[in-house]
């Protein structure tokens, strides 16, 4: 019996199909911090990761060892006054969230509604990993268009309890130096 491909993400300039590993957030105390990529010079409440590997690798270990073994498309959010429908599932699985390390089952969700519509305009880089061993092995692609949130639903996100049942807040790495690395913006409109 043939397995169901997993998405992936293919074009946008990459030079292969990088397959779907997994998505996280990141997200500050307060709606001026969290991201972990400033947009002109402009912090964000939250940044969502969705991180793949390089299908011609065959797996994300193996991608690891290599510069361009991953491929992370990073989306900031903007506090809103409205909530943002399209995260309602997600957000009411995380009030069922009430101990470190549980499980829930929330509703499916095709994995765009954590993309902006317009993705013709990104900015990309070759840099590392924003957790330990923070590997330089990321392809990443920012994009410029961010996605709306509301406070209600930071607050789920700021109401997850870590280890000890303190607010889970400031999960995400500061700004990192440039170096020598460029940036590059692209507008494939």
């Amino acid at each position: 019996m043939d397995m169901p491909s997993r998405p992936y993400v293919l074009g946008g300039n990459l030079d292969d199909a990088y397959e779907f590993v997994q998505l996280h957030f990141h997200w500050g105390s307060n709606n001026a911090v969290g991201s972990e990529h400033s947009i002109q010079h402009n912090s964000y409440s939250c940044e969502a990761h969705l991180v793949h590997y390089k299908k011609s690798y065959n797996d994300s270990a193996t991608a690891t060892l290599y510069e361009d073994g991953l491929a992370v498309l990073g989306v900031m959010f903007t506090v809103s006054p409205q909530d943002n429908p399209a995260l309602a599932g997600l957000i009411s699985g995380l009030a069922s969230v009430t101990q470190p390390g549980q499980e829930v089952t929330i509703p499916s969700f095709p994995l765009s509604t954590f993309l902006p519509n317009n993705r013709n305009m990104f900015y990309r880089y070759q840099g590392s990993l924003t957790t330990p061993p923070c590997n330089e092995v990321v392809v990443w692609t920012v994009f410029k268009h961010k996605l709306k949130i509301s406070a209600a639903q930071m607050a789920a996100f700021r109401n997850l309890k870590d280890d000890h049942g303190n607010a889970m807040v400031d999960n995400y790495r500061p700004l990192q130096p440039l170096g020598t690395r460029q940036v590059h913006f692209a507008n494939l409109n």
